[in-house]
């Protein structure tokens, strides 16, 4: 089964990753019984994060449990919080992904800090 992580961070907007989520948990209706995807989440630890929605989500893994050269993508919900020093790994991660062609999603304040911090433009 293809790994699909979702990254999380305290303060996400977990509606920014809504829509995909979605069509992921859809994907046994849409394929005749068939699924092909798991998501799983990921943060820089086991402790329980609260989205800006206010849901408490309790990750899966932790950054060091994940294998991402076996994962099909990463999903980084924007937040206002991907400026702290915990996120730094997994922003690491990331840019390994992206060099390495694994799919990647990124939503709104995520896409000014990896251009400025991922891309150094």
């Amino acid at each position: 089964m293809k790994k699909v992580y979702v990254y999380l961070l305290d303060d996400m907007a977990e509606c920014e990753i809504g829509y995909i989520l979605q069509a992921f948990s859809m994907e046994k209706l849409l394929k005749n019984g068939t699924k092909e995807f798991e998501v799983k989440t990921v943060s820089f630890n086991k402790e329980p994060v609260l989205t800006l929605g206010g849901l408490t989500i309790v990750p899966d893994y932790t950054i060091s449990e994940v294998d991402f050269n076996a994962s099909t993508a990463l999903l980084l919900p924007g937040s206002s919080t991907w400026g702290s020093k915990e996120n730094q790994e997994i922003l690491e991660k990331a840019q390994e992904c992206l060099n390495k062609k694994i799919k990647m999603f990124g939503a709104v304040s995520l896409h000014l800090y990896f251009c400025g911090m991922l891309f150094k433009w």
